[in-house]
């Protein structure tokens, strides 16, 4: 599940643009990052049975909001991100566990984007949230 906090998401997202990154240079790459990436999406929204409205009310307001960041800054419409939110979110889950080298290469690039963007935005909001509540200074 992608969780904004979890200190390993903007190094995942960083190493799965740099792995398509690779794949788009012809490199080789084992893609790793890559699905992991996607399934941690695909299991932010593994709600089998629920409507539009049981979604997203499982999905906290901290996600839609790095997500939906994210979309933007890879260069999607910032007009109908918030209602295309959860639509966008799977199919990049099934374009990211599906790429490959033979993929696409506009593609690959939108993904690379994508990748990208959630790393600045998850990483920007992480440490938004400890400048705010800065840790104890006895603990580490």
């Amino acid at each position: 599940m992608v969780n904004v906090l979890d200190p390993k998401l903007p190094s995942l997202a960083s190493n799965a643009a740099v792995e398509l990154d690779l794949l788009i240079n012809d490199a080789p790459t084992s893609l790793d990052a890559v699905r992991q990436l996607a399934e941690r999406l695909r299991e932010t929204l593994d709600n089998a049975g629920l409507d539009q409205l049981g979604r997203r009310l499982q999905v906290d307001t901290e996600t839609e909001t790095i997500l939906g960041q994210a979309f933007t800054h890879a260069g999607d419409d910032p007009s109908t991100i918030l209602g295309d939110l959860f639509r966008r979110t799977e199919v990049i889950a099934q374009q990211l566990s599906t790429a490959e080298p033979h993929s696409e290469r506009e593609a690959l690039e939108w993904q690379r984007a994508f990748c990208l963007a959630l790393s600045q935005s998850a990483a920007a909001y992480r440490q938004s949230i400890f400048d705010v509540r800065p840790p104890h200074p006895y603990r580490r």
